[in-house]
């Protein structure tokens, strides 16, 4: 007696292929930041203010790191000895005290650069011509 084979379900390959949607997707641009605008009589003046906004928030944080230096040295010394502390008291200072210029050593030119605008030069150049007029006055 033959047996049949039962058939097999059809492969996937040979099956229809499935129409499905196109679907696109398109990245969406990053909005560029607007340029900051400013006036023509008040730009040195606005830029200038930004920088000194910059160099006194660079002052504040050399300052609180020197704080923390002064603390960490300070704590070190008194669990160190017996008024360790009010013994290191002063290497301590100076060590904080240290940290904080560390940190500060670039604000006089941070400063400086705040200064250099068109329109603080030009005051200078007038300065200069007023003071040299009055200075022929008293030459012998």
């Amino acid at each position: 007696m033959a047996t049949a084979k039962p058939e097999a379900a059809p492969a996937a390959a040979e099956e229809a292929p499935v129409d499905r949607p196109v679907v696109l997707e398109y990245k969406r641009s990053k909005k560029k930041a607007k340029k900051q605008g400013y006036s023509k009589q008040f730009r040195d003046m606005q830029v200038s203010e930004g920088k000194f906004a910059k160099a006194s928030e660079k002052l504040a944080r050399a300052v609180a790191k020197g704080a923390e230096a002064y603390n960490d040295a300070r704590k070190h010394s008194a669990g160190k000895k017996r008024d360790g502390a009010m013994r290191d008291m002063g290497p301590n200072l100076a060590v904080g005290l240290s940290e904080s210029l560390r940190e500060a050593s670039s604000l006089p030119l941070d400063v400086a650069d705040a200064l250099n605008t068109k329109t603080a030069r030009q005051m200078m150049r007038t300065q200069y011509r007023l003071l040299r007029s009055g200075l022929r006055f008293w030459r012998l």
